[in-house]
């Protein structure tokens, strides 16, 4: 089995570049073409060069059993330096986490990589310990509490919802709208992604998420009309 996340950027273009070496040449074409038909590229399409730095530096930690100096801030705006030990990638909610031992608190953590200030390597190896981010991941539970949403998108967006939801999870209203009911866990990620459809989404529950982005509607409102 291969694991793209514990290896090497490039890592997998080797193993192809191997196997396809153990190919007789009559059946090279055949091979590149199967390898062709499922591409996994795990960085994101804005992506800044900062964060392919940062993705690539925890990559190469990883496989090589190195560690890593970060400088964190935690949900509370805590800020704190200290030097961990990379275990694993992992890619949840549409948001990047890395599963690490952390020598300051002496166990395992889950960091959130977009609230990784500062990265780098140490140069200084170490044994990779026994465990797995399931034990911890697991057990993990959101900062905020889930709310049961439902939701329903204009045809307008209809292609983009069905991008985050599938087919299978909406249904079509009378009007032509799509709903769909999800649960999620309430924080700042969540009302902007539902702003950002604009005057194309309707929040038809809970009553208070529909009270909160009105009011937030009307600050932005207020923001742009005073310019």
């Amino acid at each position: 089995p291969i694991s793209s996340l514990d290896s090497k950027p490039g890592h997998l273009e080797s193993i192809f570049e191997k196997i396809s070496s153990l190919v007789p040449q009559d059946k090279a074409q055949e091979v590149e073409q199967h390898l062709e038909r499922l591409v996994i590229d795990y960085l994101p399409w804005d992506t800044s060069p900062r964060q392919t730095a940062q993705f690539k530096m925890i990559s190469h930690a990883i496989a090589n059993n190195e560690l890593l100096r970060l400088t964190y801030r935690n949900l509370r705006g805590i800020t704190s330096t200290r030097v961990i030990e990379p275990m694993t990638l992992l890619f949840k909610g549409y948001t990047w986490y890395l599963y690490a031992f952390c020598r300051m608190q002496n166990d395992f953590r889950v960091f959130r990589l977009s609230r990784i200030l500062e990265l780098e390597p140490t140069g200084q190896q170490f044994r990779r310990r026994e465990g797995s981010y399931r034990s911890i991941w697991d057990s993990y539970q959101p900062a905020s509490p889930p709310v049961k949403l439902v939701l329903a998108f204009a045809p307008e967006v209809r292609s983009r919802a069905e991008e985050y939801f599938g087919f299978d999870e909406l249904s079509e209203l009378s009007d032509g709208r799509l709903l769909a009911r999800v649960e999620w866990p309430e924080d700042e990620w969540v009302y902007s992604f539902l702003l950002s459809f604009g005057e194309h989404l309707e929040v038809l529950e809970p009553p208070h998420i529909r009270k909160l982005l009105c009011d937030k509607a009307a600050r932005i409102y207020e923001t742009y009309k005073s310019k």
